[in-house]
């Protein structure tokens, strides 16, 4: 009997880093594998502490299960926890499919690290030792795509992409195609084994083989995953084979991905879409039913932290609407500054959103003005197609006042409400979320520019950007890119004569509504 383990890497790129601040041990980036059998003659709890001596890991004895110095050696073939997958950085889960194969959603990694120089004569995990072509190590790795990895029982222990210079493996992912700080001549390592490609930026996580034969059976032996972030949804992957077949000639790619259908896209599926950071996902077997957790992981106030319950039916369901309603600052604000917002409804689901009313209450309710939207009625309801949103203004009549509080609350047809609270409160105490990219303080801090994104991420309201310790007049272009690194917009601005630059952004269509990043370059330097 065995249990297997996702063992995340200790750094971005497989070298020290100052971000990450550790280096990687014997153990780390890995899938291990604990044969429960063999713990049988151990005194537990089994203390697998390793070294970082590298010539005491050259030298790791065949059978025993430790070192020469006392500490764990999982090259013992008497050793319970070994490497089963090697260059694995962060695996939140993994499944053991039907057709025998293991399968790892794979979290890449997001940019900023180092990647090791290579030395010639290093044990690797399959008992070979380095022998490669001659590795330099890049500084500044930029990010890494996440992978769905397989794993084939049959054949020895595989390397997936993640650098450890304690065991031998120094390329990261293919090489050159992606880190392009190494020479175009560096191709993968000579044990790399080919992935599926997510693509940047999705966060794969939570995985499952559908077991159930509702649908007619399409989705039996499909993987889902969660996709915990460029998408928020459950992607459906086909394996070529979903049981297990023979191959010839040792080519096993019968088993790799054939084909995947998102949640979220124009012909995503059916209630797989609209999840706040879909962490990970379980089928109750006996009637096909899904439960996926969702994370919000930065506590939006108005989504939620949850488990929804997925449930299986033989007939499609009505498209139902999904409401989801934010409300961001129009502008940043200073410590005295009334405040105003852009409210955004956005409907999140399949079917066609009704709302019947938008009213204020509250102590400030009377503190604040609704401009720029015929308020609804139930005769005459505001309608928000699929996927699509409407965004209005709330702004203060008075100025700042800690006392004024007040909720915004949408009403829909079916009596669905969601509040979202606005208030007048000084910047200075309210807290109110910004995304600010700043340096580490030091004496020049009142002199190096900061960057200011809102609302990020968003809902169909205009981004606003603000760049403040700039010099006079001084030039600046901003680039606006989405989450997966694709250029939107660009636009050239000058800072005034207090060297503040403000502007917005406006953007339509499906880019209107998502997460950004956002770089701005002047003479000085960037952010």
């Amino acid at each position: 009997m065995a249990r297997y383990i996702c063992q995340g890497s200790n750094t971005s790129a497989g070298d020290y880093d100052a971000d990450w601040q550790r280096d990687e041990t014997l153990l780390s980036g890995t899938v291990l594998r604990l044969d429960v059998n063999k713990l049988n003659g151990f005194v537990l709890p089994l203390n697998v502490q390793t070294t970082a001596n590298q010539s005491l890991i050259n030298a790791a004895p065949a059978v025993s299960a430790k070192m020469s110095d006392g500490t764990y050696n999982p090259y013992g073939t008497a050793s319970p926890l070994t490497i089963y997958a090697s260059g694995v950085r962060n695996a939140y889960d993994l499944v053991w499919h039907s057709n025998g194969q293991l399968y790892i959603p794979t979290n890449g990694s997001g940019g900023g690290g180092n990647s090791p120089a290579s030395v010639m004569g290093t044990r690797r995990p399959n008992g070979t030792f380095y022998n490669g072509p001659a590795i330099k190590s890049t500084k500044g790795v930029k990010v890494q795509d996440d992978w769905l990895f397989r794993v084939n029982p049959d054949n020895p222990v595989g390397y997936f992409g993640r650098p450890n210079p304690l065991r031998g493996e120094y390329v990261i992912n293919r090489g050159f195609a992606d880190n392009p700080l190494y020479s175009p001549a560096v191709v993968a390592d000579s044990n790399y084994r080919v992935a599926y490609d997510f693509g940047l930026n999705h966060s794969p996580n939570g995985v499952l083989e559908y077991k159930s034969n509702n649908f007619n059976g399409a989705l039996k032996g499909k993987l889902l995953v969660c996709r915990f972030s460029g998408g928020g949804d459950i992607v459906v992957m086909e394996p070529g084979s979903v049981t297990n077949t023979t191959y010839e000639n040792n080519d096993d790619h019968i088993y790799d991905i054939i084909k995947v259908t998102t949640g979220s896209s124009n012909s995503g599926l059916v209630g797989m879409s609209g999840f706040t950071n879909p962490l990970d996902i379980v089928e109750d077997i006996t009637n096909g039913n899904l439960y996926v957790a969702e994370f919000n992981w930065n506590d939006n106030p108005n989504l939620t932290a949850q488990i929804t319950l997925l449930q299986a039916q033989s007939q499609p369901s009505p498209p139902i609407a999904k409401l989801a309603v934010t409300a961001n600052l129009d502008a940043s604000v200073s410590a005295y500054d009334s405040k105003n917002y852009w409210v955004t409804i956005a409907n999140q689901g399949e079917g066609p959103l009704n709302v019947k009313r938008i009213n204020l209450t509250g102590a400030g309710a009377t503190k604040f003005k609704i401009a720029g939207l015929q308020l609804p009625t139930a005769k005459q309801p505001l309608v928000v197609r699929e996927n699509s949103s409407i965004s209005f203004k709330v702004n203060s009549t008075t100025a700042f006042d800690k006392s004024i509080i007040a909720k915004l609350s949408v009403v829909t047809l079916e009596d669905t409400v969601k509040d979202v609270q606005i208030d007048n409160i000084g910047a200075a105490d309210s807290g109110q979320a910004t995304v600010t990219i700043t340096p580490p303080a030091n004496n020049n801090t009142k002199t190096t520019p900061v960057l200011t994104v809102y609302p990020n991420p968003n809902h169909g309201e205009p981004v606003s950007v603000s760049i403040k310790n700039l010099k006079p007049l001084e030039s600046v272009n901003i680039y606006l890119y989405n989450r997966n690194g694709r250029q939107l917009k660009i636009l050239k601005a000058n800072a005034d004569n207090a060297g503040t630059c403000n502007t917005r952004f406006m953007l339509e269509g499906s880019e209107a509504v998502g997460f950004y990043l956002v770089r701005a370059e002047y003479p000085g330097g960037a952010r």
